[in-house]
């Protein structure tokens, strides 16, 4: 899984001046800080053009603190592929609107009802923002394990348990760390932790010093 990295300019000089333990202590307060900050324009700057949520993307977004034997902070994109139906998916049958919920915290479909059929049957999915696509031949489903997909028929294939039915198959998106990639996004977050590092490592020093000096 990719991971962001980046300097951590001045530790080598404050610890010169004012030794290794609340230099340390400064660096870890700091690192964690700074990796917040980090995740957060990470966020921002994917949802700018990906039509993914929040709360659906940042769990692929991890954060590992620092230690205090290894001042070593990552923020880790999940590399896994990201079902389409996170990114705004549609069914339509006939003049039901087939779209991902939740209920009781878990992923679930909900359904609503128009009063006219629509002309279009099938999946419609907007990954990138203002670009929605059909999907002809797919449907939503949650599976027995509780994940909701966009799925399709295999032509050709047909189930293990049941021979009679024709296998499926789910259709994925690109990962998360592709959209990092394809959205210019790793040199914003590297911008802005050295940006936050500079200005919350100072700060941090400081405290640690006048505590020590306490």
């Amino acid at each position: 899984m990719p991971s962001f990295r980046a300097e951590m300019k001045g530790f080598s000089e404050a610890v010169e001046a004012y030794g290794v333990k609340p230099v340390t202590r400064a660096a870890n307060s700091a690192l964690k800080k700074v990796t917040a900050a980090g995740k957060t324009v990470a966020s921002e700057e994917i949802r700018n053009r990906y039509n993914i949520k929040k709360s659906d993307l940042d769990p692929r977004l991890e954060v590992y603190p620092p230690r205090s034997n290894n001042l070593t902070a990552e923020i880790t994109i999940s590399g896994k592929g990201t079902s389409l139906s996170y990114f705004g998916a549609k069914q339509t049958v006939r003049n039901r609107v087939i779209t991902r919920g939740k209920t009781d915290g878990k992923a679930s479909l909900k359904t609503s009802t128009r009063k006219r059929s629509a002309e279009f049957q099938g999946v419609t999915v907007e990954v990138e923002k203002g670009k929605r696509t059909q999907l002809k031949s797919a449907f939503l489903t949650r599976m027995i394990s509780g994940h909701v997909g966009v799925m399709r028929r295999v032509t050709g294939k047909w189930m293990k348990k049941n021979e009679r039915k024709q296998a499926i198959e789910e259709k994925q998106v690109i990962s998360i760390a592709s959209m990092v990639q394809n959205g210019q996004v790793e040199p914003k977050v590297i911008k802005r932790i050295e940006q936050a590092w500079e200005t919350t490592f100072p700060h941090e020093l400081e405290f640690q010093v006048r505590k020590g000096g306490a």
